[in-house]
């Protein structure tokens, strides 16, 4: 890409007057509706409780395409475990000509356990299938139709999103050719924009806004009634999602049957002593929101590595955690008690949120010499796309590390034990929020001064349609 000089004659957009220019506006209003609506479209989230209402599933939306813009990275791992989770639940009931939309439809919550009149609970794949066999319930009959005339997902706002993509790359793509100035802004978009690629391929066909279920009746109420109620919330009950806005506190971070969240946990490195610490010093502050949601969705985030867990609040009311995905056979993360169990399947998953992550840095630091309005702006810049593509690289190193020394009998490898690495992980956490958030408020103020070349517009590319 090439380097944007400071101009200090350049023209403001109330100069220019030709077809073949733009205006400051017209670059901030590209960028942001394809930021924000291709994040907002993309995200594909669980069914919420049929009482939440439509306030709470508009929160959820705003909430998961927040964190879609600060950590595009992990949403995508996010979808790439469901994704995963679908083909194995495809694999697993295959005698029922199951399809991958029913894959995803029973990680969403989409199947809801009665006996009676009396909700028992979400019904997730292992529990379906342990029930099957024991003929204690039969196989829903709901076709992949009837699933997708629950989804909202029209081709409308697929295609949308598709065209808006599109077009913002070929135009980023045609000023690089024509040696014309890409902004900083326009950089930090086609970063988004190659992610939420990713994300929509992950989820492209699970169901959208799906706001109904299907209900599953017990076939012996009377007799399995208390013994299905009780395995199911002691499984359960076991891990919470912290999405309230009062603070609780942190529970040990354990999974039945000793299992663990990749990266170890607050719990598992002894570090829970310095969390309630950092809350209490934050408490009080501009600061405190920011952190404790972004120790709320790390938290959040180990159901997208966890076995089959729900939520129960405090009114008894059964629905999936927001990043449930069905990961079978994962006793524990990347760590050296797991590495043993882990297939390359769910390897390949934890390899890609780092890589994920590498490429979205990388492509922040093609504007490593652009020329900033400022010489401090400049090393923000830059300081910034080298902490968000070094933290993922440190994290790919750990996953590396482990996978190396299930093969080596080198001691050294020994001391890059896993819980070092989540140890780095979490400390670094709060570097990268900032990071991020600093490289949307400079591409956005460096819009204040731009040169004459970052107005001229390729002509051919607005024949595309876009907003």
């Amino acid at each position: 890409m090439y380097s944007r000089q400071n101009n200090s004659n350049a023209s403001s957009p109330e100069e220019i007057a030709c077809t073949n220019t733009r205006s400051t506006w017209d670059i901030f209003w590209s960028c942001l509706v394809t930021i924000i609506a291709c994040s907002w479209v993309s995200v594909h989230p669980n069914i919420l409780a049929p009482d939440e209402g439509r306030q709470r599933k508009v929160l959820q939306q705003l909430e998961l395409t927040f964190w879609s813009i600060i950590s595009p990275e992990v949403i995508i791992y996010w979808a790439a475990s469901q994704w995963f989770g679908a083909h194995r639940i495809v694999s697993k009931f295959s005698k029922y000509s199951w399809t991958t939309t029913h894959g995803y439809f029973i990680q969403m919550g989409g199947f809801i356990l009665y006996d009676g009149d009396n909700e028992v609970g979400v019904l997730l794949p292992d529990k379906l299938w342990d029930l099957l066999q024991e003929g204690k319930v039969e196989m829903p009959d709901t076709t992949e139709n009837e699933i997708k005339d629950r989804s909202k997902g029209d081709g409308f706002s697929k295609g949308f999103v598709i065209v808006q993509t599109t077009w913002f790359v070929i135009q980023c793509l045609a000023r690089r050719v024509r040696g014309l100035t890409i902004t900083q802004l326009e950089l930090v978009t086609l970063a988004y924009a190659t992610l939420n690629v990713v994300m929509y391929t992950f989820w492209w066909i699970k169901p959208l806004d799906v706001e109904t279920t299907v209900r599953v009746d017990l076939l012996q109420p009377t007799i399995v009634k208390a013994r299905i109620s009780t395995e199911i919330r002691e499984t359960d009950a076991v891990n919470k999602h912290y999405s309230n806005t009062s603070l609780p506190e942190v529970p040990p971070c354990s999974y039945p049957n000793g299992q663990a969240r990749p990266y170890g946990s607050f719990d598992q490195i002894n570090y829970s002593h310095l969390f309630h610490r950092a809350r209490h010093f934050v408490s009080g502050t501009l600061f405190r929101w920011p952190v404790l949601e972004l120790i709320s969705f790390v938290h959040g985030m180990g159901d997208a590595t966890g076995n089959d867990n729900t939520k129960v609040d405090s009114e008894k009311r059964i629905r999936l955690n927001t990043f449930y995905a069905y990961n079978p056979n994962l006793a524990c993360g990347p760590t050296p008690c797991a590495a043993k169990t882990l297939t390359r399947a769910r390897l390949n998953l934890f390899v890609l949120l780092p890589v994920v992550g590498i490429v979205f840095g990388a492509i922040h630091c093609c504007g490593w010499y652009f020329s900033s309005p400022s010489i401090i702006e400049g090393e923000i810049w830059r300081v910034s796309s080298a902490v968000i593509t070094g933290i993922p690289a440190i994290g790919l190193l750990g996953i590396l590390l482990t996978i190396l020394q299930q093969h080596s009998p080198i001691n050294f490898v020994q001391l890059w034990h896993g819980r070092l690495i989540a140890i780095l992980i979490h400390l670094m956490l709060p570097f990268y929020g900032v990071a991020r958030l600093a490289l949307l408020v400079e591409a956005f103020i460096s819009l204040r001064e731009l040169p004459q070349t970052a107005l001229e517009v390729v002509e051919w590319t607005s024949f595309i349609p876009h907003v």
